[in-house]
Formats: C-alpha cells, structure tokens, sequence
C-alpha cells in the first residue's frame, strides 16, 4: 500500500514538472499579439512624433520668410520715398510720393488704397520695380538663376513658392503722411496671412 502511495506521489510531481515544462517553453498566442500591438503602437507613437515635428519646422521657415517678405516689402516703398524726398531738394515741385500713388493726375502702381501693388527685388532700385497687381501677378516666384524669391513670374522663369505678397500705400493726411501695409499669404495652405503696417511722412 506504502508502494501504491510513493508511486502516486511521483507521477504527480512529474505531471507538474511536465506542465510547467510545457508553459515555460514558448510563447502562446495571445502573448505574441500582445507583444506585436505594443511594438505597434511604440512604432505608431514615433512616426506621428515626427510627422508632428516636421509639421511645425515647415510652419516656422514659411513664417519666418513671410515676415521677411513683409519686411523687405515695406524697406523698399521707404527706399522710394528717401529717394523722392533727396529730389524735393533739388527740384522743391517733385512729388514724395512719386511713382507710388495716382493723385494729383499723376500715375502710379498702387492706384488706390484699396488695391494693391508688387515690388521685384531683382529690378532697378526706383520705381520701376513697383507694379499694379491688377496688371500682373503678386506671386512670389523662385529665380531659376540664383533660388532667390523674386515677385516677377515673367523674368524669373522659375516656379512659384506659394507665397503672394500685396503692398497697400494709403495717403492718410493729403501731402503729409502715408500708410503702408504688407500682406503676405500663402493660399491653399493653413498658413495665417502675416501683415506688417507702418507710416511714413513727408517732413518738407
């Protein structure tokens, strides 16, 4: 009978150490899902870091060459001005605002304070650089020549950087003083038009 005991007792501890044998010599298969859904979604989480990261880098380099489309936008309408006022000296009937606006039957650009004009960096320094965006185009466009952003579609050749930028000059006191606002867009995109307003005067 002590046999019969003994000999229970030893099947039954190797039945235990069967199935632990068998537990402990593989992965099941819910384990494996398991395991490939968290390497999933580790995966998952990194990609849409990085697509989130790439996101705001293109976001911020659009900003920053608005706002210096803007700025260079604004530089050249006062450039002209300097350039007219330095002509009141020698000639005290010239126009300060010569080559910007139509007044006093004289032509200009920017017709109207309600409509716009475009400025091309590449052209000569004066009011032949300036343009009625009624007439032409106020994309901005790549130079094929240098990669430089030029606002001229006709002699830069090259493609357009999605960028349009639109100068406003407003005589607000007749003779005296003058706004200028820059608007820069990117149509077609979740980019925020970036503007800049300034005023400039007539001190003779």
């Amino acid at each position: 009978m002590k046999t019969f005991f003994t000999n229970i007792q030893k099947m039954s501890r190797m039945g235990r150490r069967s199935r632990c044998g068998r537990s402990t010599s593989g992965f099941t298969i819910v384990e494996t899902l398991v395991a490939i859904s968290i390497v999933l979604l580790g995966v998952t989480t990194v990609f849409t870091s990085a697509q989130v990261g790439i996101s705001s880098t293109s976001g911020v380099r659009n900003r920053v060459t608005a706002m210096f489309l803007a700025q260079e936008g604004l530089e050249a309408v006062k450039n002209l001005k300097d350039s007219n006022l330095h002509a009141i000296i020698e000639n005290p009937s010239a126009d300060w605002l010569e080559g910007m606006t139509v007044r006093d039957n004289k032509e200009g650009p920017c017709p109207t304070s309600a409509a716009s004009c475009g400025f091309d960096a590449g052209e000569v320094v004066g009011s032949q650089a300036f343009f009625s965006c009624e007439d032409g185009d106020c994309t901005i466009y790549t130079d094929i020549n240098n990669d430089l952003l030029r606002q001229s579609g006709v002699q830069v050749g090259g493609p357009s950087s999605g960028f349009i930028r639109e100068i406003f000059i407003e005589e607000t006191v007749p003779d005296k003083q003058v706004r200028v606002r820059v608007l820069v867009s990117r149509p077609g995109s979740n980019f925020s038009p970036f503007e800049v307003t300034t005023y400039m005067y007539n001190w003779f």
